[in-house]
């Protein structure tokens, strides 16, 4: 069996093509399978799940909207492998509530609240900024941002979502030999017409965030995954983030 999400027209092509060449059961989201969101909040999303199985108010240890539909895709998988794997069938709701997913919208820090993504290429900022965008004027007021790119990376695809959202920037290089220099930032920034601050290093720049900060602020750290693990040290976690690549 074939499970997918969404795809683009010609990769659907091929899949429904090879899915009818083998005999290989085709189920697709939003055909045979979907899920819409029923609540969203800074710390998780829950969704109403339609398949072979009805699942309501399924809530998932991720935030972000954009997790309904991976959800949506792992919980059909489950369903598909257990007619043959009955066992496998367990506790979907309970297992999608544990799952967790370190540098993607999570939360470091509560008093001020330090946010960290490792948005490092254009769908992910964009991803990043959606939500942010529903948090901006209700939960929080004001967003601090501090940023750190790869100089490999589509730098200006990055900032466009982000920027318009921060009341506040703040360039930083992570210490990695790939970093773009904080005043490449600065001018991408510029050219696009914002204005920013900079700091020789991320904790020193997470340093001045806090201090800008006032109540009813967000904080939050993007554009590498390295940037985001120097963040979680500077506030004094440790762990998988430095292993990441990107």
């Amino acid at each position: 069996p074939v499970v997918t999400t969404r795809q683009y027209p010609e990769v659907m092509e091929v899949i429904e093509r090879r899915c009818k060449e083998s005999g290989a059961p085709l189920f697709r989201y939003n055909a045979e399978f979907s899920a819409e969101t029923a609540s969203s909040d800074p710390e998780a999303v829950s969704l109403h799940y339609q398949g072979s199985n009805t699942h309501r108010d399924v809530r998932l240890g991720l935030a972000g909207e954009y997790q309904v539909m991976n959800a949506a895709l792992a919980i059909k998988a489950v369903e598909t492998l257990s007619e043959k794997y009955p066992e496998m069938a367990g506790d979907v709701r309970k297992g999608l509530g544990e799952v967790r997913w370190p540098g993607r919208l999570e939360m470091i820090k509560e008093s001020p609240p330090i946010l960290i993504d490792g948005a490092h290429n254009p769908p992910a900022a964009t991803a990043l900024s959606a939500f942010l965008r529903r948090l901006s004027g209700t939960k929080y007021k004001r967003i601090i941002m501090l940023v750190g790119v790869m100089g490999d990376k589509d730098i200006e695809g990055i900032l466009k979502p982000l920027l318009p959202l921060a009341s506040e920037i703040i360039f930083a290089a992570p210490a990695y030999g790939r970093a773009a220099s904080v005043k490449k930032l600065e001018d991408v920034a510029g050219a696009m017409g914002y204005k920013s601050r900079k700091a020789a290093t991320v904790p020193e720049a997470l340093h001045m965030a806090e201090g800008l900060y006032e109540s009813g602020d967000l904080i939050v750290v993007t554009g590498s995954f390295y940037t985001i693990g120097e963040a979680k040290e500077a506030v004094g976690q440790k762990g998988v983030l430095a292993r990441l690549r990107e």
